[in-house]
């Protein structure tokens, strides 16, 4: 079911943004804007100089890597299979799943995919009823906040206006997200282009593990490389609301054939810069995770449980 994506056209989509992070990454070139030589000398911008287009840059929106569920909007459910992993909003295949050899059919595995962690950073959201648009009211970074300490307590608040079929207040969540901006690696056209990778409620979890993970290397974030797969409800991704796919992130094992340490210099000073400018980003407020296209399994993984 799955369709053959037109993954260079998508990639054009997403690499303005992509390319902006990474040029931007370094300071030095932050200062310069690239010069076509194929513009008159007249309209091309000089070290200093303002094209009007500064505001346009000021908030950061990377891809987010959506898993895509039973319940996701049929038209994405049109063109994807359950479990894959796609990037948003390009619509971008990344890791489809794994299919059996016998019967040709999809296991409850998608296929490894790779990466390095350059930013991890907490968001807090309060999100609207299932299926309500805008889907996200109130957000906040600052870990200090009411919003953060409601979203740490898994909190809810009646709805102003709108009911369920019993006549009581439909509910707004309050909902803590760790957010993982990675680097892909070994993934074709989108090689080395920055995503974030989004953990909350029934996948909290995993995201917490991820963080362990990543803890005991004892070593900066961005000097390490791992491996994640989607994994379906035979992995315990189940509950009284339904079935789910979810990213466990992984060390590399002997299969992968990747050196879990960025042993090579200039890589990892690329990185490094590149985390750099993420967290002056993020200190500004400016980094955005676009959540609106998960409105529709926002339900998943929320019994007291598995919240």
């Amino acid at each position: 079911m799955q369709v053959q994506q037109g993954a260079a056209n998508a990639v054009q989509n997403v690499r303005p943004n992509l390319t902006e992070l990474a040029n931007r990454a370094n300071y030095a070139l932050a200062q310069q804007a690239t010069v076509d030589e194929s513009l008159p000398e007249h309209l091309r911008p000089k070290a200093g100089e303002t094209t009007g287009l500064e505001g346009a840059s000021n908030i950061l929106v990377p891809p987010r890597l959506k898993v895509i569920q039973k319940q996701s909007a049929s038209e994405l459910l049109a063109q994807f299979d359950p479990g894959t992993v796609v990037a948003m909003p390009q619509k971008a295949i990344i890791a489809p799943m794994v299919k059996d050899k016998i019967t040709n059919r999809n296991t409850e595995t998608g296929a490894r995919f790779y990466f390095v962690p350059l930013f991890q950073f907490s968001e807090f959201c309060l999100w609207e009823p299932n299926g309500v648009k805008p889907c996200i009211v109130d957000r906040s970074f600052d870990p200090r906040s009411k919003l953060a300490f409601q979203a740490r307590e898994r909190a809810t608040m009646p709805h102003p206006s709108l009911k369920g079929p019993d006549g009581q207040p439909l509910l707004r969540k309050f909902v803590e997200h760790l957010n993982f901006i990675v680097l892909l690696l070994r993934n074709g056209d989108f090689e080395s282009l920055p995503v974030t990778i989004s953990f909350q409620r029934g996948e909290y979890r995993s995201g917490q593990a991820f963080l362990t993970l990543a803890t005991m290397r004892k070593t900066f974030l961005y000097g390490c490389r791992f491996a994640a797969s989607v994994h379906g409800p035979s992995s315990g991704r189940k509950n009284a609301q339904g079935e789910w796919y979810g990213i466990d992130v992984e060390n590399p094992g002997v299969e992968d054939n990747l050196d879990p340490l960025v042993r090579e210099v200039e890589k990892f000073n690329q990185y490094r810069d590149m985390a750099t400018y993420l967290q002056t980003k993020h200190a500004e407020g400016n980094i955005q995770v676009d959540h609106d296209d998960d409105t529709e399994e926002a339900g998943r993984g929320e019994s007291s449980k598995d919240f």
